[in-house]
């Protein structure tokens, strides 16, 4: 299950992860957090501003393209998850699924 060495826990269990944890944290300590401050930009409008127009346009499907969205919700305490798909033809035509 596990052994105490060098005044550390160290589990015997799920070995195969412990290269890859190890890598990881590795590579967190390589990067640096950034103090630029954050902004959204919406690349489907002018100037990067979000409007309703623009999101209809951007979600509209071309020509012999089918639109495919995903959504899931997970409970833990309902022990759930749910997923709904819904597949837009064109604009008067949609197929939704729901689990």
């Amino acid at each position: 299950m596990g052994s105490f060495v060098h005044g550390s826990w160290i589990w015997d269990l799920f070995e195969w992860k412990r290269p890859l944890f190890e890598d990881l944290i590795a590579k967190l300590e390589e990067e640096r957090v950034s103090t630029c401050e954050d902004k959204w930009i919406w690349v489907h409008g002018q100037c990067g501003v979000f409007s309703l127009k623009s999101l209809y346009v951007a979600l509209k499907p071309h020509a012999r393209r089918y639109k495919c969205n995903l959504n899931a919700s997970f409970s833990s305490a309902l022990n759930h998850v749910g997923i709904d798909i819904c597949i837009q033809v064109d604009q008067r035509a949609s197929l939704l699924g729901k689990t």
